[in-house]
């Protein structure tokens, strides 16, 4: 197994990048004329990314036929793009793990120990509390766009988290002042 280093990630990326831009060029052949073939050069561009895949030590094959039809090749490219992904998820949590590992701190100095420079611009905001990462920041695979219009959907669909806490919290009002109700005689009265 290769070693899991940022070159290779970085690699991994590219190759999925470019079989998915070379599935997405043949499902707009076929949506613009559905009894075409997929031409000579486009196959060959898509057997050097076969053979790159195949060079990754995936376990990922060769397909066994060479065709012009779009319907044969889609489920090759999405054959070699699963290998891809799952390798490169694979290599970024074991970076992420390696990461997050404590290290021995290096000995306090002076210079340590002295507050940080102040700085003018603003902190980033991180985390919103109620809907995750805020930022034009790829979320579970999908970038910033897809996310906005999921969370769109969602509020269209029913409550916000908001509008459901604020709802529970009054709820729980209410009903603390019934429990006082029925326990103090004469407390709303």
């Amino acid at each position: 197994m290769a070693p899991e280093t940022p070159e290779r990630l970085h690699n991994l990326e590219r190759i999925e990048f470019e079989l998915g831009e070379q599935d997405t060029l043949i499902l707009e052949q076929m949506q613009r004329s559905p009894a075409s073939a997929v031409s000579q050069s486009h196959r060959d561009l898509l057997w050097r990314l076969f053979r790159e895949v195949c060079d990754l030590g995936l376990g990922y094959a060769l397909p066994t036929v060479d065709s012009d039809n779009p319907d044969s090749l889609r489920p090759e490219i999405r054959s070699a793009r699963a290998k891809v992904v799952w390798e490169r998820q694979r290599i970024q949590q074991c970076l992420e793990a390696t990461d997050a590992t404590p290290r021995a701190e290096p000995p306090k100095t002076e210079r340590h120990l002295s507050p940080p420079p102040a700085t003018d611009a603003p902190q980033p905001v991180v985390q919103n509390v109620f809907h995750g990462p805020v930022g034009n920041v790829a979320q579970n695979g999908h970038g910033f766009r897809q996310s906005a219009e999921r969370e769109k959907d969602s509020k269209n669909r029913g409550w916000s988290t908001e509008a459901k806490i604020a709802i529970a919290t009054l709820v729980i009002a209410v009903l603390g002042l019934i429990a006082a109700w029925l326990a103090v005689p004469g407390f709303l009265r």
